[in-house]
């Protein structure tokens, strides 16, 4: 599967000239993570709608000291452009209430070492509990199709 890129109230985001990265789906990981370039133009893009978040390079997630129930408000869905389709995300999909009033956006770079290493997307289970997946083995393809229960969630 290809990345093409990562679409955040109509802006996409894609990190590079050439904006196709690997994208793998791996079912035994719960991550959502994409590509550095990627990210950090998606940082920005929330930091816009929420002033006060925090994403320092030495963490994992984009936090703010704010409950996700006024964070969703303010936020807005994310597109993930896979093989020339575009599979959204609503906001309260990649948002977790974590400590007290701590809001974490659980989509992060992908930081696997090296130089090149993190220039894939990952996908887990953030974004696969939404999906029925088919995997065509014969024809190397994989469909998606929306589980019935996240109707309206993506």
């Amino acid at each position: 599967m290809l990345g093409q890129g990562l679409r955040y109230d109509g802006v996409l985001a894609t990190g590079a000239a050439d904006p196709a990265y690997p994208a793998i789906i791996d079912t035994g990981s719960s991550e959502l993570s994409v590509p550095l370039a990627v990210f950090k133009q998606l940082a920005e893009q929330w930091k816009k709608d929420v002033p006060n978040l925090v994403c320092k390079d030495s963490k994992t997630f984009c936090h703010v000291q704010e409950p996700c129930e006024t964070v969703v408000k303010k936020v807005k869905p994310l597109g993930f452009q896979f093989s020339d389709y575009v599979f959204e995300l609503n906001a309260e999909e990649y948002l977790f209430p974590a400590r007290k009033d701590t809001c974490f956006f659980v989509i992060h770079k992908t930081d696997l070492g090296g130089s090149d290493k993190g220039n894939m997307y990952l996908v887990g289970g953030l974004f696969l509990q939404h999906f029925y997946s088919v995997y065509d083995f014969d024809k190397d393809e994989i469909s998606l199709g929306v589980n019935s229960h996240s109707k309206g969630r993506v």
